[in-house]
């Protein structure tokens, strides 16, 4: 899949573009990552801890969801869920695309693994997003391999 963002203004283009996938899963303990990643927290703001060397998805108790907000993040992800046989290749191009956010929703039967370049909200932070020029054009390339 390609996304291309053209600035057609005569501003530059203040902007943050992340895809949000969601993959079937049998149970949330059943899936195993393999992503490498330089941080990895449930949190985009503050300093950022080192991601351990497996990532999971867990649930904290009294949360509605669980999530991974991943920085310096290789292609591509992966996916193993043990409980269907199935697994799934999110892969992207690292110029374009430097954060991961792994997110499952309570009592869902679903997990999403996704190439992010920025956070949500982020074109309202200052440094926390691109900026297209005037005139010019940036596009975002990934792929999804489910086996």
């Amino acid at each position: 899949m390609e996304l291309t963002v053209h600035n057609t203004s005569d501003k530059a283009l203040p902007f943050s573009i992340g895809f949000h996938p969601y993959f079937a899963a049998s149970k949330l303990e059943n899936v195993h990552f393999d992503i490498n990643a330089a941080t990895c927290s449930e949190n985009a703001k503050g300093e950022q801890p080192a991601a351990p060397e497996t990532i999971t998805l867990t649930r904290k108790e009294g949360s509605a969801d669980s999530i991974r907000l991943m920085t310096g993040v290789k292609s591509p992800m992966r996916l193993t869920d043990s409980g269907s046989g199935h697994t799934v290749e999110v892969a992207f191009d690292e110029s374009v695309f430097t954060n991961g956010v792994l997110w499952q929703q309570d009592a869902e039967t679903f997990v999403c693994m996704e190439p992010w370049n920025g956070w949500a909200n982020s074109v309202n932070e200052a440094g926390r997003h691109i900026e297209l020029a005037p005139g010019a054009s940036k596009t975002f390339a990934w792929s999804i391999t489910i086996g």
